[in-house]
């Protein structure tokens, strides 16, 4: 890796800040096994990952191709890590410390207002194991940023997760999007707790309530009722082939539902059809939705669609440029401690001011320091 002498990378406040957060994270090994420091260990596995490393053999080779550079603000007396330690050390690492200081480092470092937080689970499949891991996350879309991430555990599913995940959040003034499984009374009622607003997605896990809404939607769309307040949006795309027609309806005129006390906040119920033709086949698709804004469909739609995006901006890229998919990673905290620093790694590389795809940015930063410093800390050539 080429070096700039004319940079003191210690002098950097991004990079001191990052030093100090790292440095918080608590150091867990008895002395006799601190050979090498755990701010070494967490560093180059950051600055791996952003350099196109996904297991913990690539981490250390990392380490060792770039020992120069490392050895400039790391004390590297016993050398690298071995993967076997890099390993180990995830493996033990208590995540919620983990997670903690490392947005504590990202939020200082960004200065950007945000209002959406989306939340959405995701399953890590791989050949290593029957059981497959599954992680929740929450997304912040203004700043492409995971804020945090829990593991669901083994015999229970997200509905148990979700709740820790908006405990660890600061949800003051936000909007927070769920896929229908976050459509439980206990999750509306810490959101509204919490001061956010929520806009979730409604399906048949709810019953007679959603029967209920979607068959009050489904009149309101198809007979335009005249005696009832509410709102209608029309949108229309085309992209290679395929034509896309998406209408919302939504409205606050709630009086007949009975349920609507028992969902804390409950303002307005939606519901989006969407018709797609491809290829000469034309699908229709609707979804409801309730929510504690008003019946805006403009915000509305627009809250939906980028929910939806989730897949595309963080779990799509995790697979393809990160092989998480694959990951054979399995023992201990080591898939959650690993699954944060790829989350790290996804948000610098998306905020990176180098104009290439993730994939070509982490080809660059492995051989080359201005790139790497670039995404680190957001500094010029």
């Amino acid at each position: 890796m080429n070096s700039v002498h004319s940079f003191n990378i210690q002098q950097n406040e991004r990079f001191s800040n990052l030093i100090e957060c790292l440095n918080e994270v608590t150091d867990f090994r008895i002395d006799r096994h601190k050979d090498h420091p755990l701010i070494n260990v967490l560093m180059i596995a950051i600055c791996a990952v952003l350099g196109g490393a996904n297991e913990m053999l690539a981490i250390e080779r990392f380490g060792k191709d770039h020992f120069d550079w490392f050895d400039t603000f790391l004390d590297l007396e016993k050398g690298i890590p071995s993967h076997d330690t890099f390993g180990r050390i995830f493996e033990w690492l208590y995540p919620k410390e983990l997670q903690f200081w490392l947005w504590i480092w990202l939020e200082g470092a960004n200065s950007k207002n945000f209002k959406h937080i989306s939340i959405d689970g995701k399953v890590l499949k791989t050949f290593a194991s029957k059981d497959p891991l599954c992680i929740v996350r929450a997304w912040i879309h203004e700043l492409q940023m995971v804020a945090c991430s829990v593991r669901v555990g083994k015999k229970t599913n997200e509905i148990k997760a979700i709740p820790e995940i908006l405990k660890l959040l600061s949800l003051e003034g936000k909007i927070v999007t769920i896929d229908a499984i976050g459509a439980q009374k206990d999750i509306v009622k810490l959101i509204r707790q919490k001061g956010a607003e929520y806009l979730l997605v409604l399906k048949g896990n709810q019953h007679q309530f959603y029967k209920d809404v979607r068959d009050f939607m489904l009149d309101v769309s198809a007979k335009n009722f005249e005696d009832i307040d509410y709102t209608y949006r029309k949108t229309e795309d085309r992209d290679h082939g395929r034509y896309e027609v998406r209408e919302c309806w939504s409205t606050e005129q709630l009086n007949w539902l009975e349920q609507k006390k028992e969902w804390k906040g409950l303002k307005s119920i939606s519901i989006i059809k969407a018709t797609v033709t491809r290829n000469g086949k034309t699908s229709v698709a609707r979804r409801c939705f309730i929510s504690s804004l008003p019946a805006d469909t403009e915000k509305i739609s627009r809250l939906v669609r980028a929910h939806w995006n989730i897949e595309n901006q963080l779990h799509w890229g995790l697979d393809t440029d990160f092989c998480e998919d694959r990951s054979t990673i399995r023992k201990g905290h080591g898939p959650l401690n690993f699954s944060l620093i790829r989350s790290v790694g996804m948000t610098l590389l998306k905020n990176s001011p180098i104009n290439r795809s993730i994939r070509g940015k982490r080809a660059l930063i492995s051989c080359n320091f201005q790139a790497l410093l670039k995404t680190l800390l957001n500094i010029g050539f």
